[in-house]
């Protein structure tokens, strides 16, 4: 190799590094504005053989709608857990009930037929309210277990096995 192409190769690994670093930067940035705002709010339930933690994370609005934000985990308690129909967890503040929940992802997830990993699902989630939802009501919500859809009690919304 000759000085020319060290020179070359030199100069593209601190472009690349110089790159990184703006990069990773950037998004600390991000997140630190984002979360300096953030009202960071907890509940679980524990229902049946499984514990259920929601960490409400931040809150959107678009129009007349209101997306929450949360860091979903389900854990299995007495019995393995393998999967879980997440369209079965809600969230209510108050009277109002949340439509649907959404996996917080670039990529398209199916919610009836999540896969624990080692006993446990982590997801960040967002429900959806047909409504704008007050920032201070973000203290008073809920978490619902509803039955699925083609089940007859919300215990059958997860599913065990060894």
């Amino acid at each position: 190799m000759n000085i020319r192409n060290k020179k070359m190769t030199i100069s593209i690994s601190m472009l690349i590094s110089k790159s990184v670093v703006t990069i990773f930067f950037v998004i600390v940035l991000t997140v630190t504005l984002t979360c300096a705002k953030c009202k960071v709010i907890k509940e679980n339930i524990s229902l049946g053989h499984v514990l259920i933690n929601v960490e409400i994370t931040k809150m959107r609005h678009k129009d007349n709608v209101t997306l929450v934000y949360a860091d979903l985990e389900i854990k299995g308690q007495d019995k393995i857990l393998k999967t879980a129909n997440l369209d079965c967890i809600t969230i209510n503040f108050g009277n109002l009930k949340s439509e649907k929940i959404y996996i917080d992802s670039v990529a398209d997830f199916l919610t009836t037929d999540y896969q624990a990993k080692n006993n446990k699902i982590k997801a960040n989630v967002y429900w959806l309210f047909n409504t704008n939802l007050d920032e201070n009501s973000l203290g008073k919500f809920q978490i619902v277990v509803k039955p699925d859809k083609n089940k007859t009690n919300n215990l059958e919304c997860f599913f065990y096995g060894r």
